[in-house]
């Protein structure tokens, strides 16, 4: 496993940046058919790390994407257990992104529910906390597989309802909801795939998983690939809540800008020259700029205003900041010394909580109250 690794790693070096290390490996189809083993997949993981990172050091290496599932079997594992007894067997040293896959089989794409004992869109989150609580707050999520299924009922398909049953207008409504689900909800996930685009034929018909396609094996298309083709054509990229890496889709650089600092995930861009730009859209009620290493200086303009100067010198510098939250477009111009960019970070407006609210509200009817018996015992 570790020469094959190696041997494919090195063919491609340069041409190749991201490989992913196995597929749901908590399921037994998955897992060669033998009983699961998160102790197992560890070790293989960890030995693909080590020698994909030996043959080209800025490869990035995704995990094994865990299939959503709430059994406790030797023959499947739920994935939560799968990977808290993957960090417990040392993988948090052995991946660069965590792939899950995530389907909508019984609910919606804004099912907000959190149940972990059901598989809904949500599951993620869940993932999200296992990877905090074992010190991996720092590393993105990808979703490698994420879709629901439109199936027919229909008696000649042998396993319907395998993968929960939507109608087709269903699936066209879900899917880009999903993706804006994740973009302004979850800032840590990096990828979602949608799963997937065609079969060669129509000879799975009969099965339930056929019925995850986008257009038909003869590129007929469905109503899904409608809906996302308008989805993708009208979406403007944007900063959404959270903390956003310097290569993020939503940001364009024009001018002389070049890749610096350490290979893999901490690089940052540094502009060359004077007059190198930044441009994109945030949604926020704040926008703080994360510059790497440097003293330098710049100018921001906000949605097209007067520009203002704003020195740089390697720490965190708030750029704009409102109590509400809208949509801003900005645009961050290098004027001199060492302008880097290594991330972004977007707040939305500060919420009370329903409890602090309710909590408030019993303080000041006990102090009211309190008060008002002090008055009549005078």
């Amino acid at each position: 496993w570790g020469d094959y690794v190696a041997a494919v790693v090195s063919r491609y070096r340069g041409r190749i940046h991201y490989y992913q290390l196995w597929n749901e490996p908590n399921i037994y189809p998955e897992w060669g058919e033998r009983q699961v083993d998160p102790e197992g997949y560890t070790q293989l993981l960890c030995e693909g790390y080590q020698r994909a990172k030996e043959a080209d050091p800025d490869v990035v290496i995704v995990s094994g994407a865990l299939a959503p599932t709430v059994a406790l079997t030797w023959r499947d594992l739920d994935d939560f257990v799968f990977l808290q007894r993957m960090y417990d067997a040392g993988a948090g040293a052995c991946f660069d992104v965590l792939a899950v896959n995530d389907y909508m089989l019984w609910s919606g794409s804004t099912d907000q529910r959190l149940r972990p004992l059901n598989v809904n869109f949500s599951r993620p989150l869940y993932i999200r906390d296992i990877m905090v609580a074992n010190g991996d707050a720092a590393k993105p999520i990808w979703i490698s597989e994420m879709n629901s299924n439109a199936v027919p009922d229909d008696p000649d398909i042998v396993d319907i309802g395998r993968f929960g049953q939507v109608t087709p207008e269903q699936q066209a409504r879900y899917a880009p909801l999903a993706y804006q689900r994740a973009m302004e909800e979850w800032p840590w996930v990096g990828v979602i795939n949608f799963w997937f685009f065609k079969l060669p034929s129509d000879a799975r018909r009969n099965e339930s998983m056929y019925y995850f396609r986008m257009v038909e094996p003869d590129f007929t298309p469905l109503p899904v690939y409608q809906a996302m083709r308008e989805y993708t054509a009208n979406l403007t990229p944007t900063l959404y809540s959270g903390t956003h890496q310097e290569n993020h889709w939503a940001l364009h650089y024009t001018g002389d800008w070049e890749e610096a600092g350490p290979r893999g995930l901490g690089r940052y861009r540094q502009a060359t020259a004077s007059g190198a730009a930044l441009r994109f859209t945030f949604d926020g009620a704040s926008l703080t700029l994360l510059p790497g290493p440097g003293a330098g200086e710049i100018e921001v303009r906000v949605d097209g205003g007067k520009p203002e100067p704003v020195s740089l010198n390697g720490e965190p510098v708030r750029l704009t900041r409102d109590w509400r939250r809208e949509r801003h477009t900005v645009t961050l111009t290098a004027v001199a010394g060492d302008v880097t960019v290594d991330g972004f970070i977007v707040q939305r407006p500060w919420r009370p909580s329903s409890r602090l609210i309710l909590s408030t509200a019993a303080l000041i009817i006990a102090a009211i109250w309190g008060l008002h018996r002090r008055r009549q015992r005078q």
